[in-house]
């Protein structure tokens, strides 16, 4: 038997199709259609209509297709904290948690303790969860066609964590997805909706595929955990602008071919990255690249862009010259600051004294040089 619901705040849009049961605040349920066009249910025994607001709750038939997105939790620690949910929609509608969980309207789990909560359209709505022991799921209405944004969901030490949500199960028209903590999210990143265009994943996650098969409009990767990743970076969309993949990923290709438009790249796992650093693109801003990779030369260029950190460790084997010319590329073409690292390590040789003022002259300006 499905729940009862509040009206007009969580009215599915197909629900003129059906045959649904209503209610007055405490009269008799019976049985209506929704007219969508004047806001009103009528009865189908004498044929009266009702306003909507004049209904307190209706139910919905057992053939409804309800699109619902279940999100699984499971309490962590000892369960005495709160989770932060915040979902964005494009209409009205309910979610409902089961289990030993419950909802809050406050950060701090202590005000207002239910299982139901309805959920506008537009802005972000957030949510507060206490999960004490056990797992729990919640249930939203519609929330596969619904949701357009997962703006968040961040845990502490003793707060629900999301468990086993499959890549594949999120909802359809989403566009943005926010988690970090002790999360366990699982997939193929194939399976990522098409219009997404920010990926933020934190926790103990499991993430499988191919990074030629990220969606075309993503902007922003991030992905944490103990993930396996593959592909060669030659593939990532034109459209990325930041890349930061951790895990046991066996990443490939040419620094030369990462896109364009990037501006932040931050790798490491068992990956196989080469090239040379002069082709790293004008726009990067941020280089960390870290692992198995065997980035191995460097051929003096103008550096128009800083960035401000830049980390290469690993397997990557400059030698002492390229190490040298590098830093007094860095020093003649740019102004470092407070803030800005530089470190070259791993397998490249270790700088001379050639490059000794340029080292002088940039820590003196602020920034944080390593070498062997």
């Amino acid at each position: 038997m499905n729940p009862w619901y509040s009206t007009p705040n969580t009215m599915p849009a197909p629900l003129t199709d059906y045959n649904v049961r209503i209610r007055y605040w405490f009269g008799k349920p019976f049985l209506a259609r929704y007219d969508a066009d004047n806001e009103v249910w009528i009865s189908n025994s004498n044929g009266l209509t009702y306003p909507v607001w004049s209904i307190s709750r209706f139910q919905l038939p057992e053939d409804f297709p309800v699109t619902s997105f279940v999100l699984p939790l499971s309490s962590s620690g000892d369960g005495s904290e709160v989770s932060t949910l915040q979902l964005t929609f494009s209409a009205a509608t309910s979610l409902k948690i089961s289990g030993t969980g419950l909802f809050y309207d406050d950060a701090a789990g202590t005000i207002n303790p239910g299982n139901v909560r309805f959920a506008d359209s537009g802005s972000a709505q957030t949510f507060y969860i206490r999960v004490p022991s056990g797992s729990c799921t919640i249930n939203i209405v519609n929330g596969l066609d619904l949701i357009t944004q997962f703006n968040e969901f961040s845990t502490e030490t003793n707060s629900p964590a999301i468990g086993n949500l499959l890549l594949s199960n999120l909802p359809i028209n989403l566009t943005f997805f926010l988690c970090y903590g002790s999360n366990t999210i699982t997939g193929d990143i194939s399976n990522l909706p098409v219009n997404l265009t920010y990926f933020r994943c934190e926790g103990s996650n499991t993430i499988t595929g191919d990074i030629s098969n990220l969606p075309v409009n993503l902007t922003y990767f991030y992905c944490h955990g103990s993930n396996t990743i593959t592909g060669n970076i030659s593939n990532l969309s034109v459209n990325l602008t930041y890349f930061r993949c951790y895990g046991s990923n066996t990443i490939t290709g040419d620094i030369s071919n990462l896109p364009v438009n990037l501006y932040y790249f931050r790798c490491y796992g068992s990956n196989t990255i080469t090239g040379d650093i002069s082709n790293l693109h004008v726009n990067v801003s941020y280089f960390v690249c870290g692992g198995s990779n065997t980035i191995s030369s460097y051929t003096s260029r103008f550096w128009s862009t800083k960035p401000g950190t830049f980390i290469l460790t690993g397997l990557s084997s400059l030698s002492s010259t390229d190490v040298d010319q590098l830093l007094i590329d860095f020093d003649a073409d740019l102004t470092w600051s407070a803030g800005n690292t530089i470190t070259i390590m791993g397998n490249c040789g270790p700088r001379t004294a050639a490059s000794d003022a340029a080292v002088a002259n940039m820590e003196s300006e602020g920034a944080e040089i390593s070498t062997n």
